[in-house]
């Protein structure tokens, strides 16, 4: 399935990416950059995100 990606611009949208994105041509606002996190009181791995909001 594709996905027009004009069709959801108006949403925030996430992406997860492991490592620093070389190149995506669209608009994001959360980025997951790993899946192997660490939160003290949390015994299992956790996500980590990056959100890019605007004032």
């Amino acid at each position: 399935m594709m996905l027009d990606v004009s069709q959801v611009n108006h949403y925030l949208t996430w992406i997860a990416y492991y490592s620093v994105p070389q190149y995506y041509p669209y608009r994001f606002s959360i980025w997951q950059y790993s899946a192997k996190g660490t939160v003290d009181g949390i015994p299992s791995e956790v996500d980590l995100n990056f959100y890019a909001a605007k004032n």
